[in-house]
C-alpha cells in the first residue's frame, strides 16, 4: 500500500484522506453540549473505561480543560499562517508571507506557553492528589502521618 500524497489535512487526487486528515469532530471540555459526556478513554481515565458526564466535573477543575480551547484557537491561527508561508513566492520578496511566518512563530510560542502552564497545573494537582491518597492510606492503616 502506498502512502497518500498531498498536503497534510487535504484529500489526495483519488479522494482518499491525506496523511494528517483532520478529525471528524472535536469536542472540548470548555464548550460541551448540555448533555455531553466525556467518553474518551484518555478523558475518562485510560484504565477505567468509564464515561464521565460533563456536569459531574468540579467547576474548579474545568480551568485545566480551558487550555484545550485556547490551544485549538492558536492551532487554527498556526494552520492559516503556515499555509500562507508555504505558498510564498521565492522569486520575489513576499512581505505578507513573511508576516505570516512571524504569526506562525508567535502561535507556536503561545501554544508552548499554554502547554507549560497546563503542565505545571497538572503536576501540582497530581502531587496534591498523591498527598491526599497517602494520608488516606495512612489513616486506613492506623498510622497517622507525622508532621515533617
Amino acid at each position: 500500500m502506498t502512502r497518500p500524497e498531498g498536503p497534510p489535512g487535504r484529500e489526495t487526487q483519488d479522494g482518499s484522506p491525506g496523511r494528517h486528515a483532520p478529525p471528524e469532530s472535536r469536542r472540548h471540555l470548555t464548550s460541551p453540549p448540555p448533555s455531553a459526556e466525556v467518553t474518551s478513554t484518555v478523558a475518562a481515565g485510560a484504565d477505567s473505561g468509564r464515561s464521565l458526564a460533563y456536569d459531574q466535573i468540579d467547576p474548579a477543575r474545568l480551568v485545566a480543560g480551558d487550555a484545550t480551547g485556547r490551544l485549538d484557537g492558536h492551532l487554527g491561527v498556526l494552520g492559516v499562517a503556515l499555509a500562507q508561508w508555504m505558498a510564498r513566492s521565492d522569486d520575489r520578496g513576499d512581505a505578507p508571507a513573511r508576516r505570516a511566518a512571524s504569526t506562525a512563530i508567535d502561535s507556536v510560542d503561545a501554544m508552548l506557553g499554554e502547554l507549560y502552564e497546563l503542565r505545571g497545573r497538572l503536576i501540582s494537582e497530581v502531587q496534591q492528589a498523591d498527598r491526599l491518597t497517602a494520608e488516606r492510606a495512612d489513616a486506613l492503616l492506623g498510622r497517622g502521618r507525622r508532621p515533617s
